[in-house]
């Protein structure tokens, strides 16, 4: 698989994690945050292990429903775009992606900082930041296009343990 690909891909899973808390998941706790709804891409982090990707990564925005499906459409878009049928499924904390034809993705664990920001981490240490920008997932807000990689300044990385 091309870097870039893969950096978007687990930029999907993350998301994909976050919705597999969602209402519908049997084992979610009433105080846990919920995946289902309209997430913008809002900051990478890529990991020491992590091969550049070749373009810069602009906040697309993750859809993710009650029914176990995900989608992804560029900022500027009020209405999904993507017509590929993906799912995913969370155990635990991992979240698993699947393509469209059945067959399992990349997974990542989700790490929710507050009921309106989720991180995707990856193997590698890669970290992909999401905001909550709506809770409803047919109700698809347009934002402003944004290049999330490579940043102008440097993240900040966290400590190493």
């Amino acid at each position: 698989m091309r870097p870039v690909f893969a950096v978007i891909e687990l930029v999907s899973v993350c998301l994909v994690l976050q919705m597999g808390c969602s209402n519908s998941h049997p084992a979610r706790e009433a105080n846990t945050p919920s995946i289902v709804g309209v997430w913008e891409m809002t900051a990478v982090r890529l990991g020491p292990h992590s091969e550049l990707p070749k373009v810069a990564l602009v906040n697309k925005k993750d859809i993710y429903t009650r029914d176990g499906h995900y989608h992804d459409t560029a900022p500027e878009s009020t209405r999904q775009t993507d017509k590929r049928l993906r799912s995913y499924k969370v155990e635990g904390d991992v979240l698993t992606l699947y393509r469209p034809d059945g067959e399992r993705g990349r997974s990542a664990r989700v790490k929710f900082l507050s009921p309106t920001v989720i991180e995707l981490h990856a193997d590698d240490g890669t970290i992909v930041e999401f905001k909550r920008i709506s809770d409803d997932p047919e109700v698809i807000p347009a934002v402003e296009e944004k290049v999330v990689w490579p940043h102008s300044e440097p993240m900040p990385q966290p400590p190493r343990p």
